[in-house]
C-alpha cells in the first residue's frame, strides 16, 4: 500500500471538518475521481482514489451521530433494496467463480497480468476484490448520507457543494482545452494519477479536442458531467439560484457537446427524451411548465440558427458533420467499438449460461451499466437493485419536502437519471461512485427534521434566492 499526497489531505479533511464540512468535502472530492490517493501492489497496481478514501470518515461520522437514535431501526426501502442487492451481488461473487470455474468464458480486465481487457476462463479476478469493496462502499454511503442529510441546514451544504463541484468540473474543462491551444504546461496531469490516460486530447480526423477534465477519459468526464448538468438544469427550472445554475448548465451542456464523447451525446439525447415526456406529463396533470417560455424560445433559436447555417452552407456546418460522422457514427465501426460490442455480447452470454444467476461482482465488465448489472448480479440482484432505482427516482410529495428539500431532490433525481442515461451506454463498472449515490441519497429522501424554526429558516432563503 503506497499513499500518496493526496491520501495527506484527505487524512488532514477526515479528522479535523465538522460532520458538515465532511459533507461537503466528500462531495467536493469526487472530481477527484481519477486521482490516486493509495496504490495498491498486492492487486495489480490497484488503486484507490480520493473519494473513496474519504468515505470511511464519511461513513464513521454519520454513525456516531446515529449512535442512539434508533436510526438502524428504520431503514428506508430504498437503502433496504440496494443492500438487498448488494448482499445478494457478494453471495454469487463468492460462489459462482469458484462452482462452475473453467466452464465459461469471461472478458475481464486483468490487472494482475497484461493489465488489459482479455477473454479468459471463468475464475476468481482481482476486480471480484475491489469491486465488491467498492460495492460495500457505495451502500455505506448512501445510508451515511441519508442520515447526515435528514437536517434542513445539510441538505442547503450538499445542494452548494454540489454546485461547487459543478464549478470545479467546468474550470477543469476549460483548463484542459487551454493545455492544448496555450503555450501552457499540462497541469492536470498531476490530478490524472490513479488510471492511465487512453484517449488522446485531440480527434485527428476532425481536429477537436476530447475533454477529459481531471478523469483519464472523455467517456468518464461526460458520464461524471451529466449528473451535473442534470442536477444544475433542474434548479435553474425551479429558479434557485438561476443566475449560477443557469450558467453552470450551459457550460457542461457546452462541454458535453465539445467533448467527442459518444457518452455524451447517447446520454443527453436519452436524458433528453425523458425530460420531455416529464414535462409533457407535468403540463397534462399540473396544467404547466416550469419557464416554459425560456424554454421554447431556446429551442426556436437554435432551430433558426441551425436553419440558417444550413441554408447558406457556412463552412462550420461540414465540419460538424464530419465531426459527428466520426465521433458517432463511424465509431461503431472502429476497433474500439468492435471490441465494446463484443464485450456485451459475452457479458449476455454470461447471464444466459449462469442460468440467470450472475458470475460476480466485477467478473464480467461489458460497455453498458445494464448489461453490467445483469451479467454481474443476475436476474435476481438486478430485480433488487431496480427496486432501489424505482424508490430514489419515485417523485415526492411536495407538501412533505417543503421549499428546502423539494427542489434540490428533484435536482438529485435528476442527476441520477442523467447518470444513468450515460451509464446505459459506457457503463463497464458495477461501480458508479460516490457521486452517484450522494446523488441517489438525497433524491430518496421524503422529509427532512426540523429541529428548531430558527435553524431552517435561514437556509431557505439562501436556497430559494435568485
Amino acid at each position: 500500500m503506497v499513499p500518496t499526497a493526496y491520501a495527506a489531505i484527505v487524512l488532514l479533511v477526515g479528522l479535523m471538518a465538522s460532520r458538515t464540512g465532511l459533507l461537503r468535502a466528500q462531495v467536493l472530492f469526487c472530481v477527484l475521481g481519477g486521482t490516486s490517493a493509495l496504490t495498491l501492489p498486492a492487486l495489480g497496481g490497484s488503486t484507490i482514489v480520493v473519494p473513496a478514501f474519504c468515505l470511511p470518515f464519511f461513513v464513521v461520522r454519520a454513525y456516531l451521530e446515529s449512535v442512539g437514535t434508533g436510526a438502524a431501526r428504520r431503514i428506508s426501502p430504498s437503502a433496504f433494496w440496494l443492500t438487498a442487492a448488494i448482499v445478494w451481488g457478494l453471495a454469487i461473487t463468492f460462489t459462482i467463480p469458484r462452482a462452475l470455474r473453467g466452464e465459461l468464458q469471461i472478458i475481464t480486465l486483468d490487472r494482475l497480468g497484461t493489465g488489459a481487457y482479455m477473454l479468459t476462463p471463468l475464475r476468481p479476478v482481482s476486480g471480484n476484490i475491489s469491486q465488491a469493496a467498492f460495492a460495500v462502499a457505495n451502500v455505506a454511503t448512501f445510508i451515511a448520507a441519508r442520515y447526515l442529510l435528514r437536517l434542513p441546514e445539510r441538505v442547503v451544504a450538499y445542494s452548494s457543494a454540489v454546485l461547487w463541484l459543478a464549478t470545479i468540473n467546468c474550470l477543469a474543462a476549460a483548463l484542459n482545452l487551454a493545455e492544448h491551444y496555450l503555450p501552457i504546461p499540462n497541469l492536470l496531469e498531476y490530478v490524472r494519477t490513479a488510471y492511465r490516460v487512453y484517449e488522446t486530447y485531440e480527434q485527428k480526423s476532425t481536429g477537436l479536442v476530447r475533454i477529459h477534465g481531471t478523469f483519464p477519459e472523455a467517456s468518464v468526464f461526460s458520464s461524471f458531467s451529466l449528473g451535473l448538468f442534470g442536477f444544475t438544469f433542474s434548479l435553474w427550472l425551479n429558479r434557485v439560484r438561476s443566475l449560477w445554475t443557469g450558467t453552470l448548465a450551459a457550460l457542461l451542456l457546452a462541454f458535453l457537446l465539445f467533448s467527442t464523447s459518444g457518452t455524451a451525446y447517447g446520454g443527453l439525447a436519452i436524458y433528453g427524451s425523458l425530460f420531455v415526456l416529464g414535462l409533457l406529463r407535468r403540463a397534462w396533470s399540473e396544467g404547466r411548465m416550469p419557464r416554459s417560455a425560456m424554454l421554447f424560445s431556446g429551442v426556436v433559436l437554435a432551430t433558426t440558427v441551425a436553419v440558417a447555417m444550413i441554408v447558406f452552407e457556412a463552412p462550420l456546418v461540414d465540419r460538424v458533420i464530419r465531426f459527428f460522422q466520426a465521433t458517432v457514427i463511424d465509431k461503431l465501426e472502429t476497433k474500439s467499438g468492435v471490441e465494446r460490442t463484443l464485450w456485451n455480447l459475452q457479458a449476455w452470454r454470461n447471464f444466459v449460461e449462469s442460468y440467470g444467476l450472475g458470475v460476480g461482482i466485477g467478473t464480467a465488465r461489458p460497455s453498458s451499466f445494464v448489461l453490467t448489472v445483469l451479467s454481474n448480479i443476475g436476474a435476481i440482484g438486478t430485480f433488487f437493485y431496480g427496486l432501489f432505482l424505482y424508490h430514489v427516482l419515485r417523485p415526492a410529495n411536495p407538501r412533505t419536502q417543503g421549499p428546502i428539500l423539494g427542489p434540490i431532490s428533484e435536482a438529485s433525481r435528476h442527476a441520477v437519471l442523467a447518470t444513468l442515461s450515460g451509464a446505459v451506454l459506457s457503463g463497464s463498472s458495477f461501480d458508479r461512485g460516490a457521486v452517484f449515490y450522494l446523488f441517489a441519497a438525497a433524491a430518496s429522501l421524503r422529509a427532512t427534521a426540523m429541529r428548531k424554526p430558527a435553524t431552517s429558516q435561514a437556509p431557505r432563503r439562501r436556497a430559494t434566492s435568485g
